[in-house]
């Protein structure tokens, strides 16, 4: 008889579909040094870890928008700030 594995499964990230539900954030997008480099969003003096989306969209130096949820249940090596889960952006 096996016993269940005690392994940690890692979070899987959701799919955000764009809906009435989304929230949508302009900034700019950033690579954060942090962990080997980590996409962001900031808006203000909030930053966004950003999860998802178009990478030919989402480049650091790139003004953008985006839609999509924040997901406060995943965690991430880089701990930048609350992740956003990017349903879609685009630049602005």
């Amino acid at each position: 008889m096996t016993s269940p594995s005690l392994e940690p499964t890692p979070p899987q990230p959701s799919r955000v579909p764009p809906s009435s539900g989304a929230t949508t954030l302009t900034g700019m997008v950033e690579m954060s040094e942090v962990e080997g480099g980590c996409l962001v969003l900031r808006v203000g003096a909030t930053t966004y870890e950003l999860m998802g989306g178009d990478p030919a969209v989402l480049r650091p130096g790139n003004r953008v928008t985006v839609q999509g949820e924040v997901n406060p249940n995943v965690a991430t090596i880089c701990q930048v700030g609350p992740v956003f889960e990017v349903a879609s952006a685009r630049v602005s």
